[in-house]
């Protein structure tokens, strides 16, 4: 279950149509980026990993791969990324959602809390 973003504009950083493979692939690539701006002691590898992360905190667009993250990483570093930009996305657009899509959206953080 995903929303679709209010915006047609696309600033994924997983692809919409992957095999189950090339989306492991691109999660463990997120994870490792999450890992490196959270974590590093390297400054540049930070800097290199938010520039990467950069459409989590301001694109609409990410809700659905924030939502695939939560719903497949065991990464400390990739869940606490994707809730927080989870978070707060929903808070930034959601006037800009319809009806429909906010009750998709509360059904899946209520579906997502219970388990």
């Amino acid at each position: 279950m995903s929303i679709s973003a209010p915006t047609p504009q696309s600033t994924s950083v997983l692809s919409d149509h992957n095999s189950p493979q090339d989306e492991s692939i691109q999660l463990s690539r997120l994870e490792d980026l999450a890992d490196a701006f959270y974590n590093s002691q390297d400054q540049g590898a930070r800097r290199q990993a938010h520039i990467a992360l950069l459409p989590f905190t301001n694109s609409a667009d990410c809700i659905p791969q924030c939502q695939f993250i939560i719903d497949h990483s065991r990464k400390p570093y990739a869940l606490l990324l994707a809730a927080s930009s989870l978070l707060r996305l929903l808070t930034q657009f959601w006037n800009a959602f319809s009806v429909d899509q906010t009750v998709e959206m509360r059904n899946y953080l209520l579906n997502y809390l219970a388990s």
